[in-house]
């Protein structure tokens, strides 16, 4: 486990292997989810996502949109595996949450999309324009 002390005078963590001494105050990790593998998903859900992020639990739970992922795995302290729930088409927020109490939010950083629309998404989303070529 990663122990983090805070320093009440400067207002600061710190992360350290050992005591760094008075007047450092031992703290848990914070949670915080850093980023998702890949930033959208087919409505029908069942898309294996990795997420990255700091002071993840064993038995954190991850919800899309409110709606609780499915197969979640903590690999460690900074990356859970999951599968996407199926959801309506839109973006939404990533929640994860501690056994400890401990939440996090990725608002919006998500997308749903139905597979007609993926492409046009991804294009979209990457500010790329299709090619069209005449073979005459």
């Amino acid at each position: 486990m990663s122990i983090w002390y805070f320093q009440p005078v400067t207002n600061h963590y710190q992360f350290a292997g050992s005591d760094p001494g008075a007047p450092w105050i031992i703290q848990t990790p914070l949670l915080h989810i850093t980023s998702p593998s890949t930033f959208s998903a087919k409505t029908t859900g069942g898309t294996a996502i990795t997420l990255k992020g700091i002071g993840f639990g064993d038995g954190a739970t991850v919800k899309f949109g409110g709606t609780s992922a499915t197969s979640v795995v903590v690999v460690d302290s900074n990356t859970i595996t999951c599968v996407t729930p199926a959801h309506v088409f839109g973006p939404v927020s990533i929640l994860v949450t501690n056994t400890d109490a401990g939440i996090d939010t990725r608002t919006d950083s998500f997308t749903y999309i139905t597979p007609p629309v993926e492409l046009q998404w991804r294009l979209e989303r990457f500010n790329l324009k299709p090619r069209m070529e005449s073979t005459a």
